[in-house]
């Protein structure tokens, strides 16, 4: 293949992680969390609703990493909104 350049791997991912800042599994994460405070306070869903709804199993796995990225669990973060 002359003429084409490709980049090794690991240059392809710290490029494509340069442009958002972060990589795609932490920016998977940040828009999930973002999606699911929208509907922690705009919606009657339960949480393991919303856990159900991108995929995890357990509701308390989300729950955990909701606490981890925001510093509240799901119900204290709808709770400050009430």
């Amino acid at each position: 293949m002359h003429g084409v350049y490709r980049l090794p791997r690991p240059a392809k991912r710290k490029n494509s992680s340069s442009l958002i800042g972060q990589n795609a599994r932490q920016y998977i994460r940040s828009k999930l969390i973002e999606k699911a405070r929208e509907k922690l306070i705009g919606t009657d869903l339960t949480v393991a609703e919303i856990a159900y709804e991108p995929g995890f199993e357990h509701p308390q796995s989300f729950s955990k990493m909701f606490r981890l990225r925001t510093g509240l669990s799901p119900l204290e973060f709808r709770g400050s909104f009430e």
